[in-house]
């Protein structure tokens, strides 16, 4: 195409037509993505909300305004004054401009391109197409919505959570046929499953038990055994063995509550109803002294929130004396100071015992309580026993003589010989 196609009217005139179209489809782009965002901000449904139209409006006669001035501002250039004369443009690009010794004086966009106010817009704080207008929310709106985003949050992290424990959960679970083998299964998997969860807890700073958190975990998914209540050694446990945590013991199906000191078969017949493990902690006045022995002391009535009141012959106290009446024979869990940790306590299951006698007695709070004497089942191994005949033997070595010789030479030399002074 030669210079004089170019200079023809009427291909320059569709040249500007083709420029025209192209920008006001990049206008209407533009205009679309930025209003749009800015004023659709619920749901999508069939038709525009009154506000939503509104602000679609104003963003468009805004947006076109805007564009049209800067337009206006780029093709008519800013009128020289008198004392200002127009440079030429320089011959070629690659020269550098000369540096005028005058400051350049800019005028600003504001006062060049003045935009004018609408009669139904009073300023622009009423109308914001590029912010997203809310409503003040009510103190209760708020709190109710803040609530919401943490429990959104916990319920995201218990299921990432959830989720990378299921497959140890899947390894761990007790499909063992050997008792003893599904006992140490759930305890290893309670004792990892806790430790994890401390760690959990140490970033968060969390003020709930890890153990609990952690036996709750594996009651929900199921990870038990022992279900049923049963009267007599619980498959698996053995006399002698040592819980750190009552809710160990409810996992392993030795004592199901958690709280109570009397795990009971309940019946609708009362007379039916029959105690099958007690834990003597300390909570009440027990007589445990005893290795054989136990005066165990009935449940309710000496709570710390409640007000202090006479035991009832109902629920637990009610199946320990039918277990009297029946002698059927019931685990006992004695509890002894944990030797790691001043105020904490280790649970040691003592064997099997019966009820011999049962009796009322005041108590120091001065209201009636129930009381029985448990005697231990012969023939069984140590329970209790071993742990407080090893702390005897700790806080006076010279009870252990049947243990260590305090005399190698028996008595034949005059001063005795000690194992330590070899």
């Amino acid at each position: 195409m030669d210079a004089s196609a170019l200079s023809n009217p009427r291909l320059q005139a569709m040249l500007e037509e083709e420029k025209r179209k192209a920008m006001a489809n990049e206008i209407v782009a533009k205009l679309t993505d930025v209003c749009w965002d800015k004023c659709i901000i619920g749901s999508i449904g069939s038709s525009f909300s009154n506000s939503e139209a509104s602000c679609l409006s104003n963003c468009a006669k805004r947006f076109l305004e805007l564009k049209m001035l800067t337009m206006q501002g780029i093709s008519s250039p800013r009128p020289c004054s008198s004392s200002e004369q127009p440079q030429e443009a320089p011959a070629s690009f690659s020269q550098p401009l000369p540096k005028s010794p005058v400051p350049i004086k800019a005028t600003p966009i504001s006062a060049a391109f003045p935009t004018q106010q609408h009669e139904d817009e009073s300023s622009d704080e009423y109308y914001k197409p590029f912010f997203k207008q809310k409503k003040p929310t009510s103190p209760k709106k708020a709190k109710r919505t803040r609530q919401a985003e943490k429990s959104n949050e916990a319920n995201i992290k218990r299921r990432s959570i959830r989720r990378n424990l299921d497959n140890e959960f899947n390894l761990c679970s007790s499909s063992s046929n050997n008792p003893q083998e599904s006992v140490e299964g759930i305890m290893m998997m309670f004792g990892s499953l806790r430790r994890r969860i401390l760690q959990l807890d140490e970033k968060e700073d969390a003020s709930r038990r890890a153990d609990l958190k952690a036996g709750t975990l594996m009651m929900q998914n199921n990870l038990r055994i022992n279900h049923h209540k049963m009267i007599g050694h619980v498959p698996g446990v053995e006399v002698g063995d040592i819980f750190f945590f009552r809710i160990e013991m409810c996992l392993v199906g030795l004592h199901a509550p958690a709280m109570g000191g009397i795990d009971y078969i309940s019946s609708k017949n009362k007379d039916e109803t029959l105690a099958v493990c007690i834990i003597s902690s300390g909570g009440y006045e027990n007589e445990d002294d005893d290795t054989d022995i136990l005066v165990y002391t009935g449940q309710g009535g000496n709570s710390r929130h409640k007000e202090k009141h006479e035991q009832k012959l109902e629920r637990g106290n009610l199946a320990l004396m039918n277990s009297k009446n029946m002698k059927n024979q019931i685990r006992v869990v004695r509890s002894a100071q944990d030797p790691f940790c001043n105020s904490g306590k280790i649970y040691i299951y003592d064997g099997l015992y019966r009820i011999e006698d049962s009796w009322t007695d005041m108590a120091k709070n001065g209201f009636n309580v129930f009381k029985y004497k448990l005697r231990r089942e012969p023939g069984q191994p140590y329970g209790i026993s071993l742990w407080k005949m090893t702390e005897k033997w700790k806080a006076n070595p010279a009870t252990r003589d049947k243990a260590i010789l305090l005399d190698m030479s028996s008595k034949v030399e005059k001063l005795p010989v000690r194992p330590g002074d070899l």
